[in-house]
């Protein structure tokens, strides 16, 4: 609004389309006393409505409503084609909005990885935060996580998902449920203190190993995209750690790992055990800022040869790899044919991601009881599997996936028989793995 040469007061109109933004987003970094925070850099979420495509969202760097070229070629990028000379009075009255905005609410944090905050008060999804005092709010995401955790989404029927989890509902198929649990669990991996394990499924092709590990990764998104190719032509070591940083406690899939070479197996069993994240240096050499959660988590594997043999192969070090390693051994169940177990992927692949939230609004809202519970459990599982040191991470495992199968069953997400599962890890698959 201003007047013209005449003064008579006009009206100018400075962008075609509403342009207004949704958030003020702040990017935080954790001080070296883990106590204090501090803000590392502020940009806002706009929303212009196109005149065709409709309602857009993109992100603009606070710096850039201060300097002309920076403001152009970003709104320019965005499709956004104000008249040259309306540039300052459009720069004015986004500056003007932001400020309102910040009068108004407070910024929302940038997160850089999923699963639990460093305070243990919030757990991170892509589209919802889940808080211990029962808020739900929304969720920002810096763009090296979004990328990553695009396959974690919801699709299709929660109550078809939820009916799919009844295929390996049988005593057969125990070793199968285990695995399923663990992936179910890997949120609550955390309360054992321990920082990683892995669950690797091995047998004879036909044994179901792939079939169920998409059934695990369905709890929470794609299955065939959450799931990582183990193969040599799929994701790179570094690839895969990345995504273990991002996931940080959910869990990480990787099927086919049969021709990993040793040296790699026993990188991956000994880095998935450990809480830090890669160090990364800047050009001037000063270390990057990283996540400030500490990672722990549950790696599931897939392979028709034994990882325990692999990594026990050559000495101490890669004993002590295969220590950090579940192995259940999947035979053929002969439960179901081939025809009912096409379907079963088709179900899931048009069905998933609603399990794994809905778990973890339980926990969120119950932390303590959970984290009490694993802890009972996991002492008894030592008592009754006389669990060495050396097997702890065992014992860590098999406690976690028993208290996920109990809450699972017990808000109705899964209807596997948790005790019969626990014979079987106490009787069957600690034996088995001492034997090997």
């Amino acid at each position: 609004h201003g007047k013209n040469k005449d003064g008579e007061e006009i009206d100018t109109i400075i962008c075609d389309y509403d342009l207004f933004p949704l958030q003020r987003v702040i990017e935080i970094e954790q001080t070296e006393d883990n106590e204090a925070k501090k803000q590392r850099g502020e940009r806002q979420v706009w929303r212009a409505i196109m005149p065709r495509s409709g309602a857009q969202d993109f992100t603009l760097d606070a710096a850039a409503l201060y300097d002309r070229r920076m403001f152009t070629s970003a709104i320019a990028n965005q499709g956004i084609y104000p008249a040259s000379g309306n540039l300052p009075y459009l720069q004015e009255y986004m500056v003007s909005y932001i400020a309102e905005l910040q009068r108004l609410s407070d910024a929302a944090e940038q997160h850089s990885h999923l699963g639990w905050t460093q305070e243990m008060d919030r757990f991170i999804l892509p589209d919802h935060t889940l808080h211990t005092d029962g808020r739900v709010t929304s969720t920002v995401l810096s763009k090296g996580a979004r990328t990553s955790s695009a396959s974690i989404r919801k699709h299709g029927s929660r109550a078809a998902q939820i009916a799919a989890m009844g295929f390996y509902n049988h005593p057969a198929y125990l070793p199968h449920q285990f695995l399923i649990l663990s992936a179910l669990a890997a949120p609550i991996f955390y309360a054992t203190t321990h920082h990683g394990a892995i669950v690797n499924a091995t047998g004879e092709t036909g044994a179901s190993k792939s079939t169920a590990i998409y059934t695990a990764a369905s709890i929470w998104g794609m299955p065939e995209l959450y799931t990582i190719n183990g193969t040599s032509s799929g994701a790179t070591n570094r690839g895969r750690d990345e995504r273990l940083t991002t996931y940080a406690n959910l869990p990480v899939c990787v099927d086919e790992i049969t021709k990993m070479e040793h040296k790699e197996a026993h990188n991956m069993a000994m880095g998935v055990t450990q809480p830090g994240h890669r160090i990364r240096l800047k050009q001037n050499g000063d270390e990057q800022p990283t996540s400030t959660n500490y990672r722990a988590t549950i790696m599931l594997t897939t392979a028709n040869t034994s990882l325990h043999a692999v990594l026990s192969t050559d000495n101490a070090a890669g004993t002590a790899g295969s220590m950090r390693v579940v192995e259940v051994l999947c035979d053929k169940a002969l439960v179901h044919e081939k025809w009912q177990a096409d379907n079963h992927m088709m179900v899931i692949k048009d069905n998933y991601g609603y399990i794994g939230p809905e778990f973890m609004a339980f926990v969120v809202k119950h932390q303590d009881a959970v984290k009490n519970r694993v802890i009972k459990v996991m002492r008894d599982i030592d008592a009754e599997g006389s669990i060495e040191s050396g097997e702890r991470f065992w014992g860590a495992v098999i406690a976690v996936a028993l208290v996920a199968g109990e809450i699972g069953r017990s808000v109705g997400l899964v209807p596997y028989d948790v005790s019969a599962i626990r014979a079987w890890a106490t009787e069957r698959l600690l034996p088995t793995m001492r034997g090997i």
